[in-house]
């Protein structure tokens, strides 16, 4: 009889191998009602019912078919994924280690397990699972990836980079390793203050994807000019635009790349090639002037507006927005930080940035920087050359842009410090230096607003700014942007996607951290609503 079944299964499965996932669901469905008793039909549709992402019910499949017979091992393996799947990590690891129990010698239950591990912020458990899983198969690129995510998380960093290493020897047999590997490696070189080896990896990165933005990343430039390696960063791109003639992202890195050895001259027709290849498609007859005389009277390349802050307040949604404006065509960079950190770069260097427009027509170009609202030579900088320039800043609740601000820098791997040490480290240099201005990494210097608007109103008229709720901004884009369109003078256009931009996911932050915040910021807020005479909402 048992052979009898065993054959039918036979049968079956070759049968099925050609069938669509719905008819392996239903003939194994029926195979279970002719052999309750029977382990395997269960087990057969779970995997269907797994293939088909239908996780509750696989799930009830598989524990059905452990019920008939708890030594197949594939089936609590099996089971953890789909548990993990609902986010059951608990359960998951339960499940694996049933898995182990019966067959250790299979790695990739030891794998899923350091996963659901994981997942339980369980390091050293994870760690424990991982490098058994390597015992039994060493060269296998994920366990060891995900082991140096792991020692990372852990905070064990030399473990990590040793890992890291590990896993791109691996990855680079075949192939060049992920982008995202040597990034994340990367980090944490950052954090051994192995410089050496962190302009290797960046150097690496080029090769990789020499389309990635590095243009705000100021670790990956500082770094390679300190290790001397900015001339093979040059070269890196010069041979990148071989392969990619038409990209706009590699010939701006390349003009960074020339920028940071103060070649500032031989950037500037990067930055131009730049632009026109970045307005050849929405903006052909704009795009030709990218290749005329500079000099042409008749051109204008300076902003009309500046977007200044504040920093996680909403300004890339609000810039994106903006720039959907047929009027309004944007700069090379949203931010080109050209008033704060790159001003010694000169003005040629700045205006290279920002489209040639013909002077008196429908046109308008700007940037958003956020940097620029808290550093202070910065308008009287910009009162110099563009006295005439419109203002719009974007506040929003001081105590919510200093926790988004927090966990920003940490995706950014630029903080490692818990958010109460981070913010208590913030008050302590805030004391120190006794005022909010120039501290672009302090969390809550940057929103002590009215230390800023103040200062920018002694230097420019009230009708040059427009000063926006964050809140209100994101409540009710459309109407926020129907003033932002009135104050620069052009048309109203409705948008139909008002989609977040460069908005990051976090945990909220605990009670007694907001309070703490909110106390520090009260008489802030409100001497900022009694400067510009208006309410806001926190």
């Amino acid at each position: 009889m048992k052979a009898q079944i065993k054959s039918q299964l036979r049968r079956g499965r070759t049968w099925l191998t050609v069938r669509p996932l719905h008819v392996k669901s239903v003939y194994w469905r029926v195979l279970t009602r002719i052999q309750p008793h029977n382990p395997w039909p269960h087990y057969h549709l779970a995997k269907a019912q797994l293939q088909q992402q239908n996780w509750s019910k696989a799930e009830a499949s598989f524990r059905r078919c452990l019920a008939l017979d708890k030594a197949i091992a594939l089936a609590h393996h099996e089971l953890g994924d789909v548990l993990q799947q609902q986010g059951k990590f608990e359960a998951a690891a339960g499940a694996y280690r049933q898995a182990i129990a019966l067959k250790p010698e299979f790695s990739w239950s030891h794998h899923n397990l350091g996963d659901a591990l994981r997942h339980q912020q369980d390091w050293q458990g994870a760690i424990s699972a991982y490098q058994d899983a390597i015992q039994l198969a060493p060269d296998c690129f994920e366990t060891h990836h995900n082991l140096a995510k792991t020692y990372s998380q852990a905070k064990q960093w030399q473990a990590s980079a040793t890992a890291y290493q590990k896993a791109i020897d691996l990855a680079s047999q075949s192939q060049n390793p992920p982008f995202q590997l040597l990034y994340d490696y990367a980090g944490v070189l950052l954090r051994l203050k192995d410089t050496s080896t962190l302009s290797e990896v960046y150097l690496k990165t080029i090769d990789v994807d020499p389309e990635f933005s590095w243009f705000y990343h100021f670790i990956f430039w500082r770094t390679l000019k300190a290790e001397e390696r900015l001339p093979e960063a040059e070269k890196a791109y010069k041979n990148a635009l071989k392969q990619h003639p038409n990209s706009t992202e590699v010939y701006i890195n390349l003009g960074e790349a020339l920028s940071h050895q103060d070649k500032i001259s031989d950037a500037l027709p990067y930055y131009r090639q730049a632009l026109q290849r970045q307005l050849a498609k929405p903006y052909p007859e704009l795009a030709k002037f990218c290749e005329a005389d500079s000099d042409r009277s008749d051109l204008k390349t300076k902003p009309d507006f500046i977007i200044l802050g504040a920093q996680k307040a909403g300004t890339s949604s609000l810039y994106m927005y903006l720039t959907q404006h047929p009027n309004v065509i944007p700069a090379l960079r949203k931010e080109v930080e050209f008033w704060s950190w790159k001003y010694r770069r000169g003005h040629d260097w700045y205006f290279a940035h920002f489209p040639p427009l013909p002077e008196g027509g429908k046109f308008l170009t700007g940037e958003a920087c956020p940097g620029y609202l808290d550093f202070y030579v910065t308008p009287e900088r910009i009162r110099e050359f563009l006295p005439q320039v419109k203002f719009i800043v974007l506040f929003r609740n001081p105590v919510d842009r200093a926790i988004s601000h927090y966990y920003h820098w940490v995706r950014r791997q630029q903080e490692t410090l818990p958010l109460p040490e981070a913010i208590a480290a913030a008050k302590q240099e805030l004391d120190q230096q006794g005022n909010a201005w120039d501290l672009p990494s302090n969390y809550l210097a940057r929103g002590i607003y009215v230390e800023f608007v103040q200062h920018w109103l002694s230097l420019f008229p009230r009708e040059q700014f427009l000063f926006l709720e964050s809140e209100a901004f994101y409540q009710n884009p459309a109407a926020s942007l129907k003033q932002v369109y009135q104050f620069l003078d052009i048309p109203d256009h409705p948008l139909t996607d008002h989609r977040k931009y460069n908005a990051g996911s976090y945990r909220p932050a605990e009670a007694d951290i907001r309070q703490e915040l909110q106390a520090f910021y009260e008489p802030y807020n409100q001497e900022l609503q009694t400067l510009l005479k208006c309410d806001f909402s926190w």
